[in-house]
């Protein structure tokens, strides 16, 4: 299973250098290289790939725990996501103005520590009682977690966009975007693996 593994990999960085170089040659490529040339853009995108991959990620494994170890019903272990979901709704908009008003700087930087404080706050919590116990043990890292990302969303994509032309803002939310999906995919498979191998 693990020479596969490797094989796919060594095949996916292939397809990606082979695109990269054809992206390169193209006169008019689907996404311009010299994007990643700004600094602040590249390091936007770099700052979004750990972010987003660390909530996919804490999603998809804390379901599995809580099904698997905490023995939650499945419908109650998928239920147990909306204080995150309803802070994310919620503080959006407010991020938003709070960019306006501060940059993006400070709200990004305040979400990514509450929302790792949320994180590290779940990775500390050991076998439950079951779903009997969850407002003493998850709701609070999950709320806590939902008020940053919910802060800390909207200003990484507003700094995105703001540090190329504003003829590129919206090819810069899309690769934005498609850096967040990349993200939730690499977090996902990486630690699928390092979960199957120990």
């Amino acid at each position: 299973q693990g020479q596969i593994e490797v094989k796919y990999f060594g095949l996916s960085t292939l397809l990606f250098a082979a695109f990269a170089w054809w992206q390169l040659k193209s006169p008019a490529p689907l996404i311009p290289l010299a994007f990643y040339s700004n600094k602040s853009f590249m390091g936007i995108n770099l700052a979004v790939l750990i972010v987003q991959g660390s909530f996919f990620v804490t999603g998809m494994f804390t379901a599995l725990n809580l099904i698997q170890i905490q023995n939650y019903p499945a419908d109650l272990a998928t239920a147990t996501n909306l204080p995150t979901l309803i802070c994310l709704i919620l503080l959006s908009p407010l991020a938003g103005k709070l960019t306006n008003k501060l940059g993006p700087r400070v709200p990004a930087t305040v979400g990514c520590l509450l929302s790792a404080g949320g994180i590290f706050w779940v990775s500390r919590i050991g076998i439950t009682n079951g779903s009997s116990e969850y407002f003493q043990t998850y709701f609070f890292p999950y709320l806590l977690t939902g008020i940053g990302f919910g802060i800390g969303g909207t200003p990484f994509t507003t700094a995105a966009m703001n540090s190329l032309p504003p003829e590129m803002s919206g090819l810069a939310s899309g690769v934005l975007n498609t850096a967040q999906r990349v993200s939730a995919a690499i977090g996902t498979a990486a630690l699928g693996a390092l979960m199957i191998s120990w």
